[in-house]
């Protein structure tokens, strides 16, 4: 009952208010249409002197009218903090019914009012048609999607993409060449593998040099590496087509100079072909005079660039897909892994190539300069790999055990022990002496 008497005191209090407003709204109204009716007497010269004057008094009347809207505003804003619970619908009610009294009341203003009402018509239709003009253009934005803008359509000169395998037969390599140039440009190597494959030899080894030379740059080098290396993937029955392809790399070794290209191949991803590779090169060696260092040494590049840039896995593909190397070859690559200190994993790769573990540089074996280097785990891929735990190659070097424990290499002397190591008393060796 509190509540509901609050709301009636509210309702009541809101009204006089409002009514008092409405009083001095309306006594502004009908000063107003006596001047109005005075300025047009005085003829129409004066009346359109007369309506600068009117905007300004109704601006002025506006701002008069705010603080008295301000006022009812605040009021509604205390009530509602007030009564969270209350709607704002009984404000807009209580709105429209005041505005039904302030209607009868404009309908009881003087006649003079009515001959003042067309102007003001005339003043509101334009504000009306803007409303009638802008209610369309909205349901027009909400009804009609946005435009999508057209795909440019190509030049006629422009190679169109391929989409079938049948789509390069019968065209001349330059002109297979240029169909292509979309798929290219995108780097779509399985695309263009895709299509070729269907491609008599000839014509496929023609297309496949045609892109290889090319320098416009729409393939990078590892790009036609990757597409000889699928296409010569995708032919394992067919040795002439893979040697055919291959033979591509040979003539054009600037995409594979930088690197190793066994090694190019392993990191691609094609370690099935490496031994297609390797046949293929021993062949071309024996029957071309003239053969380039990147064929001539291809085992070796590999497997030194594998070390060089510490790649195992990559030197794993190598050696199982069939690299060989000489003994002192792979036992030079050993010392530069121990050395400089490379990863533990290339080791056991080296040894399968020959690599001899226990060969003696410098007073050292690889395993004491290992254990030197404070490396636990060459030392266990060295003593997997055949390496002499207990050898000593000079009395000032010792064994690694005896290095290990002096500088206090605790994993390095489990591992050791762990290979069965045993510390021996150093003694002078008749060789040495002197």
């Amino acid at each position: 009952m509190g509540r509901k008497h609050s709301d009636i005191t509210f309702l009541l209090s809101f009204l006089l208010a409002f009514s008092a407003s409405l009083g001095w709204f309306f006594s502004m109204q009908l000063e107003r249409t006596e001047k109005e009716l005075a300025t047009q007497m005085e003829g129409e010269a004066a009346v359109e002197e007369a309506e600068p004057a009117e905007e300004d008094e109704e601006r002025a009347i506006e701002k008069e009218e705010e603080p008295e809207e301000d006022e009812v505003a605040e009021e509604t804003t205390e009530v509602e903090e007030a009564d969270e619970d209350a709607e704002p619908v009984e404000v807009e009610e209580i709105e429209k019914e005041a505005e039904e009294p302030s209607q009868e009341v404009e309908e009881d203003a003087e006649p003079a009012e009515e001959e003042i009402s067309a102007e003001e018509a005339e003043e509101a239709e334009p504000e009306e048609e803007e409303a009638e003009v802008e209610e369309p253009s909205e349901e027009k934005e909400i009804e009609e999607p946005p435009a999508i803008p057209e795909a440019p359509q190509p030049a006629e000169h422009e190679p169109q993409p391929v989409t079938s395998e049948s789509s390069l037969n019968g065209l001349s390599a330059q002109t297979a060449f240029q169909v292509l140039t979309p798929l290219r440009a995108s780097h779509s190597v399985d695309k263009i593998a895709e299509l070729m494959q269907g491609l008599p030899i000839q014509n496929m080894e023609l297309l496949a040099e045609e892109i290889v030379k090319d320098e416009s740059g729409l393939l990078e080098d590892k790009h036609k590496m990757e597409l000889i290396s699928m296409l010569v993937a995708q032919h394992p029955e067919n040795v002439q087509a893979q040697y055919a392809l291959l033979s591509i790399l040979a003539r054009y070794t600037h995409i594979h100079q930088e690197r190793s290209l066994l090694l190019d191949i392993a990191e691609l991803g094609f370690a099935n072909i490496i031994p297609v590779v390797l046949s293929w090169a021993q062949e071309f060696v024996a029957k071309q005079g003239h053969v380039p260092k990147e064929i001539k040494n291809l085992e070796l590049d590999g497997v030194a660039t594998a070390v060089r840039e510490n790649l195992s896995k990559e030197l794993g593909m190598l050696v199982d897909g069939g690299v060989k190397l000489q003994p002192q070859q792979a036992t030079d690559l050993l010392w530069i892994v121990v050395e400089q200190k490379k990863d533990a994993g290339l080791i056991p790769y080296l040894a399968k190539l020959g690599a001899n573990a226990n060969a003696v540089k410098d007073k050292h074996t690889m395993l004491t300069q290992a254990a030197q280097n404070n490396n636990p785990a060459q030392v266990d891929q060295l003593a997997q790999a055949g390496a002499d735990v207990n050898k000593m190659p000079s009395v000032e070097t010792g064994t690694a055990l005896q290095i290990a424990s002096q500088n206090g290499f605790a994993k390095v002397e489990n591992v050791l022990r762990k290979h069965g190591a045993k510390k021996f008393v150093r003694q002078a060796a008749p060789e040495a002496a002197g």
